[in-house]
């Protein structure tokens, strides 16, 4: 039997959250303006997500062992789904500002819940379609309201 593990508190994990998601932005564009192209970027920026959240999984668990059915579902998810999500964000900040991408960022638990709904695997009842309104409504207040614009273009978004 493997020895207890200390927990690390909620919040404390929350604060690293959240600072490394807020960092992530401008630092992204920070770099892409700065002689790293999308695809310099993304690449090494896997591969350290890849070495870190692995290297966190076997301290955590002392195996990496997955089962079959599980590997093969986890090779799709991470060659498609991970892969192109990463890219999509790269060149994200190519076509688009910081802000702009941060923004829209902000909208994934509601863009989650749809894709949900669409795919059956959740109801969206009323409480969920009036904060999914508030939610793009919030967004696109603070879009109209940029008074520099957004200096964007679609291929950004």
């Amino acid at each position: 039997m493997l020895p207890a593990m200390r927990r690390i508190p909620a919040d404390v994990l929350l604060l690293i959250c959240v600072v490394s998601w807020g960092l992530n932005f401008t630092v992204t564009k920070y770099a892409q303006q700065h002689g790293f192209a999308p695809l310099g970027y993304a690449a090494p920026r896997l591969v350290m997500a890849s070495v870190l959240v692995t290297t966190i999984a076997y301290w955590r668990e002392r195996s990496l062992r997955v089962d079959g059915p599980d590997l093969r579902r986890l090779m799709l998810v991470g060659g498609v789904v991970v892969f192109g999500n990463q890219l999509s964000f790269a060149f994200s900040f190519h076509f688009a500002s910081a802000a702009v991408v941060a923004l829209l960022f902000g909208t994934m638990p509601i863009v989650a819940v749809l894709i949900s709904a669409a795919l059956g695997l959740e109801q969206i009842r009323a409480l969920k379609w009036a904060a999914a309104a508030v939610s793009f409504a919030g967004v696109a207040m603070v879009a109209v309201g940029a008074g520099g614009g957004t200096h964007s273009n679609v291929a950004g978004i």
